[in-house]
């Protein structure tokens, strides 16, 4: 009788060496893979509690019936602005962001900021337009013409640094008419004198006349040769300081018609013509001055030429 044959098994000892498993230990192995099959694992690891992932809800939205739906469809030329059951939502407003000045404006702006020469001193800033001297120089010379130029003087020293011209410091030491005006008078001169080169003939009290009569404030020689008189004013309404048309147009006209009386009965001085200085407390005075000035009629404007100063940074001449 044969003996049933022995399945050997070689396997590789941690010696290296070749050792001989049993036969029981084989089946073992071979039926492993069936058993680990069959084993049933639980869901979740027994030591690690079970973890549910968060759902993620879509947020709730109004329903539309569906009829008024199917009306809003055939109609899609009348869409309300918003449905009655969505909640209306408003637009965001939109900021215009803010204008650039085109360049043609700012070159423009640039062209008039050098359209004016700058006198400055050690006292004060004087500003002219570029062709002030030729044109205040055209008018004098021309005994029939008439006409308004504005200028512009700004100081930054008190009024005892000023460096004042030998004429205007004579002019300060000397008597006027009386009046508050002495100041603005000895301003004037200073200014004239170092724009367009006045120089001081007589003053206020030296001038005679044949009857009692208007006056001028003081006589000058401007640009080496023209005789002129020079009357000075001051542009303000008190006590509310702001000028009006009215104020504007009632002082010109006063002053200019003044001006004619006083050429007429001049005893002691014969000028070319006369030159209204007009001291204004803003920009818009200025402005508003020379505005006026077209509506004075033409007979009394006569052959007088006005100058109208803005002044900053001398309040003590008001």
């Amino acid at each position: 009788m044969l003996a049933s044959p022995v399945l050997m098994l070689a396997v590789s000892g941690p010696t290296g060496q070749a050792a001989v498993m049993s036969p029981r230990a084989s089946i073992l192995h071979l039926q492993m893979p069936q058993l680990i099959a069959q084993l049933q694992w639980p869901a979740a690891p027994l030591g690690l509690p079970q973890i549910q992932r968060p759902t993620r809800r879509a947020p709730p939205r109004a329903p539309v019936p569906h009829l008024q739906m199917q009306q809003l469809i055939a109609q899609p030329q009348q869409w309300p602005v918003a449905p009655l059951e969505l909640p209306h939502m408003q637009r965001p407003i939109r900021r215009e962001p803010p204008r650039i000045q085109p360049a043609a404006q700012a070159r423009q702006a640039e062209q008039q900021l050098f359209r004016h020469r700058f006198l400055i001193g050690n006292d004060m800033v004087i500003r002219l337009p570029l062709d002030g001297v030729r044109l205040l120089r055209q008018l004098v010379k021309e005994r029939d013409s008439a006409g308004v130029l504005q200028t512009q003087v700004e100081a930054f020293r008190p009024r005892r640094k000023l460096r004042l011209s030998a004429d205007a410091s004579r002019m300060l030491m000397l008597p006027n008419a009386g009046g508050s005006s002495q100041q603005s008078e000895v301003l004037s001169l200073e200014v004239l004198a170092r724009s367009f080169g006045a120089q001081l003939e007589m003053t206020e009290m030296e001038l005679r006349y044949s009857q009692p009569s208007k006056i001028t404030d003081f006589a000058v020689t401007i640009f080496g040769e023209h005789a002129i008189g020079v009357s000075v004013t001051r542009a303000i309404n008190w006590p509310q300081l702001d000028l009006t048309a009215d104020d504007a147009y009632k002082l010109l006209y006063k002053k200019l018609d003044a001006i004619l009386v006083s050429s007429g009965n001049v005893l002691n001085y014969q000028w070319r013509k006369q030159l209204l200085h007009v001291w204004a407390r803003s920009f818009r005075d200025a402005q508003l001055l020379e505005e006026q000035y077209e509506r004075i009629p033409v007979e009394v404007r006569g052959n007088s030429v006005v100058v109208i100063t803005l002044c900053n940074g001398m309040d003590w001449i008001w």
